[in-house]
């Protein structure tokens, strides 16, 4: 956060600095008084290259979550309530993917707040919601050491799959997603 002392008054804010990324618009900035602690936020907006790394990070975060062959993947947004029953054993294990999430990139949001904004910064993000969510299905061999028993094993029907989080910053390769807590 920088802190400017100016009189009373509007002054023209021109942002220098050029991104790929994103885009930052000119403003107006009012002062009001000398004993006044006035802030100002401009709102980020993504370019075509900006939305399409948004994507594809999101996008990114979906595919790892449906490559874990566990039943129920890490901080992700789909899992089976249970696994395998004692004595049992499952091998082969997978998600396949019947309908993707459709991925929404909102606008800047400055009240959007991560683990890792600190308290003094404007803070904000761009926030990505799933407005259609996919469907996916578990498939894995089973058997039963005990009995000799093999067989295969389905979700019992199509489980919701969403996207949903936020981006909050860009590296030189491509947008940051970071998701939402997904709990039982």
């Amino acid at each position: 956060m920088q802190r400017i002392h100016a009189f009373p008054g509007k002054y023209p804010l021109a942002i220098m600095s050029q991104s790929p990324w994103f885009t930052l618009p000119s403003a107006a900035v009012s002062v009001g008084g000398f004993d006044h602690s006035d802030r100002f936020q401009v709102p980020a907006t993504l370019t075509a290259k900006g939305k399409d790394a948004a994507t594809a990070a999101a996008n990114g975060w979906f595919d790892t979550c449906v490559a874990d062959p566990a039943f129920h993947p890490t901080r992700c947004s789909f899992w089976l309530t249970s696994g395998a029953e004692p004595g049992e054993v499952w091998a082969n294990q997978s998600w396949q993917v019947q309908s993707r999430p459709t991925i929404a990139i909102g606008g800047w949001d400055f009240g959007c707040r991560t683990p890792t904004t600190a308290d003094v910064s404007a803070g904000g993000c761009w926030p990505v919601t799933t407005p259609t969510p996919g469907d996916v299905t578990f498939h894995a061999d089973y058997s039963i050491p005990a009995t000799g028993e093999t067989g295969e094993i389905t979700s019992t029907g199509a489980i919701e799959a969403k996207v949903e989080g936020s981006i909050t910053s860009f590296t030189a390769s491509g947008a940051m997603f970071t998701s939402v807590n997904w709990t039982d």
